[in-house]
């Protein structure tokens, strides 16, 4: 059953302004909350902790690679990143997990908030526009587009009427729909 909503980070400040609508969100319908970072790399290579056992490649048999050590480390980093956010969610009582996920962001959200135990993704947008759009894309558009899941977009720099749009509201029962709506409406910008 869909009970967790995915909360991406990117590292940014801007990025945890989706965090307190994810917490409303929760204590509203009892969900859990699964913060990710994406990290650079080679999926294949470096398959999501949890999947299968990541074993270290080897050139010969004494020294792993270069590569895999510097994957492991980032992976550490952002392992340490996301703690205090989920520790701060716990502690006002609501169950949160993080995870760390290999690849493309926008490919990461998209094949993560597709498994069976997520509802809804609540993240952040850039509010990147004209050039800056073109050249590193939107994430939040790329996840709206392609996800099979609702995705409340959270964008700071607007005023308060235009602050988050949830997209695809009809994946969703009627009744956490407006239980949602009604959690995010308590959110005080």
């Amino acid at each position: 059953m869909a009970n967790s909503i995915l909360v991406p980070l990117d590292g940014s400040e801007l990025a945890h302004a989706a965090v307190p609508y994810a917490e409303a969100i929760a204590r509203a319908l009892g969900w859990s909350i699964v913060v990710l970072k994406v990290v650079s790399g080679d999926p294949a290579r470096h398959p999501r902790p949890g999947s299968a056992p990541i074993e270290a490649p080897l050139e010969d048999e004494t020294a792993p690679q270069p590569g895999y050590q510097l994957f492991q480390a980032e992976e550490a980093a952002a392992m340490d990143e996301l703690a205090p956010t989920v520790s701060r969610l716990r502690a006002v009582g609501l169950t949160a997990e993080p995870e760390v996920g290999v690849g493309d962001a926008r490919d990461v959200i998209v094949q993560r908030a597709g498994e069976p135990d997520v509802a809804i993704v609540v993240m952040a947008s850039h509010g990147r526009t004209g050039l800056a759009r073109i050249f590193r894309g939107s994430v939040a558009a790329a996840v709206v587009d392609r996800s099979a899941r609702p995705v409340l977009v959270v964008r700071p720099f607007r005023d308060e009427q235009a602050r988050v749009d949830l997209e695809h509201a009809e994946r969703l029962p009627p009744e956490h729909v407006d239980a949602l709506r009604r959690a995010v409406d308590e959110v005080a910008p």
